[in-house]
This record gives C-alpha cells, sequence and structure tokens, in this order.
C-alpha cells in the first residue's frame, strides 16, 4: 500500500558519541553496537548518562559529536541535516512528574532531591531542593560561568551574597544569581531551612548528582 512500510529488526551502531550539558559532559566519545536482534541492557547509576544516550539515540537531544546508524543509515545524514525529533509528532517535550518517593541524596551533607534534569527539561534547566539545611551551614563562595541560579526559600531563614553583598531571605522570597558574578548563601537562625535552587540551562546538576552521596553517609567536616 502506498504510504505503509514494513520495520524490521535493525542494528544501531555508534560512533565517537559526545554529549554535552553546559560545562557537564554525560556522554564522551562513546561507541556502541547493538545488532539485530541482540537482547541489549543499559545499566549505570543515577547520572552515568543512560537517559541522556536513549534521548539522544531517539532524536531529542543533538550530539556535539558523533554519528549514529540505524542499520545502514546515518540518522543525520538520512533527515537532511535535520534532528530526528523534527520527523516526530508532538513528542519534543515529555510531562514528567517527580515525587518525594524518588530516590534523595546528599550534597555538601545536605539532604537533596533532584526535581528536575537536563534529560527532562529538554536541557532548558535543572532543579533540585534542599530538604534540611542545618543552621551554620554556607555553600562556598563561587561562580557559575555557564549558567545562571536562581533560589527560592521555602522554610526557614536565608542569607545569600551577590557580589560581595548580602541580603536576607524569609520564605516566600526569589533570589537570582546571574553567572559571572560570585554568590554563595548560609543558612541563618535556629531552625533548618528548606529551598528550591535552579540552574539554567541544565548542566551543573550532573556535577550535583556526580558529587552526591548516599544518605545515610556521615555529613563532611
Amino acid at each position: 500500500m502506498p504510504g505503509c512500510f514494513a520495520i524490521g529488526m535493525i542494528s544501531i551502531r555508534i560512533q565517537q558519541l559526545t554529549k554535552r550539558f553546559g560545562a557537564v559532559t554525560a556522554l564522551h566519545h562513546l561507541d556502541l553496537a547493538i545488532e539485530p536482534g541482540e537482547l541489549f541492557f543499559l545499566l549505570g547509576p543515577s547520572g552515568c548518562g543512560k537517559t541522556t544516550l536513549l534521548r539522544t539515540i531517539a532524536g531529542f537531544y543533538i550530539p556535539e559529536e558523533g554519528r549514529i546508524f540505524f542499520g545502514e543509515e546515518d540518522v543525520d545524514q538520512s533527515y537532511g541535516g535535520r534532528p530526528l525529533q523534527t520527523q516526530m509528532t508532538a513528542r519534543e517535550q515529555l510531562p514528567y512528574i517527580n515525587t518525594r518517593e524518588d530516590p534523595a541524596f546528599q550534597f555538601l551533607g545536605v539532604p537533596t532531591l533532584m526535581r528536575s534534569t537536563g534529560e527532562t527539561t529538554n536541557g532548558a534547566f535543572g532543579l533540585m531542593e534542599h530538604w534540611t539545611i542545618p543552621p551554620g551551614f554556607a555553600s562556598p563562595y563561587h561562580v557559575h560561568h555557564l549558567e545562571d541560579e536562581a533560589f527560592y526559600v521555602l522554610e526557614g531563614e536565608m542569607a545569600f551574597v551577590c557580589d560581595g553583598k548580602w541580603s536576607q531571605a524569609a520564605p516566600g522570597v526569589y533570589v537570582f544569581g546571574p553567572r559571572e558574578i560570585p554568590h554563595g548563601f548560609k543558612a541563618i537562625g535556629t531552625a533548618p531551612a528548606r529551598m528550591l535552587l535552579m540552574c539554567a540551562p541544565a548542566g551543573f546538576e550532573r556535577f550535583v548528582l556526580e558529587m552526591g552521596e548516599d544518605l545515610t553517609s556521615p555529613p563532611p567536616e
């Protein structure tokens, strides 16, 4: 019938695939071959690049380097140099729900839940929640070169320093830290604080996941 086609089993070959989110390299010169009919399992810890690889193969991400072959067809060349997702309908962004039941971890000793990553936002931003920031805890005074950072205080009292100037923030206060400007934060008062932290574009959350530790790990000294 005109307009119909049959899909059989084909191989998937990946050559030197590289995908970055900001300063973080999620896939680096990856080579992979899956033969027709082969049962293939993709296993690894959170943040190792599994979802990035699958979404890149599907065409939702555009890699910086490398080639993907379906059978003998080069995906990029077969679709006129356009990303494969442009050939799909209403699949470029998928709904995503994150709850407190998702696995949490410690980042710099603070219980943290990753709310969104570049994989779930098409690289737009990464969002995390610091559950319990103990009084007196302070982040390093640091600079982001590739992403802006924003904070929203949910509970407790926080103080933020931006370009050497301090300001206090109670629940409901939003703070924006532009890239290239040194900034940091500290939990003040007598009760723990809770806040959301967002970086845009995505990429920094990869560093957080790589540095994250199990919740049962002792806090850093």
